[in-house]
């Protein structure tokens, strides 16, 4: 039985060490655009990785979520976040990078906020080249 168990565990390790991280970033409305670059790193071809970015709305008055917009051939997008943000609510939107096809790849993830937008360029690029 422990030989099974270190058999199996030798197969499957080497799995472990391709995995993507899932990295939170944290975001906050400042009353002005604001400019991010965001990058997934080397991913394998048609594999999914993702992101998490967390939107705080921090000081006295809520914060209007206007529009979420993703652009970019291989990413993706969700988020619940509702229309607003009570003073230091929270809410998340997962952007997903899944390349199908080789080379690197651009996208945008963009936050229409009514105190300024907050816009990441992403990037991402296939494993091995």
């Amino acid at each position: 039985m422990k030989t099974m168990i270190l058999v199996m565990t030798l197969l499957f390790a080497p799995l472990a060490s391709f995995a993507q991280a899932q990295p939170t970033v944290s975001l906050e409305a400042q009353g002005r655009d604001q400019y991010y670059n965001y990058s997934f790193g080397s991913v394998f071809e048609n594999t999914r990785a993702y992101a998490d970015f967390t939107l705080t709305a921090r000081g006295d008055a809520p914060l209007e979520v206007r529009r979420i917009l993703i652009r970019g051939m291989m990413y993706d997008a969700y988020s619940n976040c509702p229309q607003v943000l009570a003073p230091m609510q929270t809410c998340t939107i997962r952007v997903f990078y899944w390349p199908t096809s080789r080379g690197p790849h651009w996208g945008e993830l963009t936050l229409m906020l009514n105190e300024g937008n907050i816009y990441i360029r992403l990037f991402g690029d296939t494993f091995p080249r």
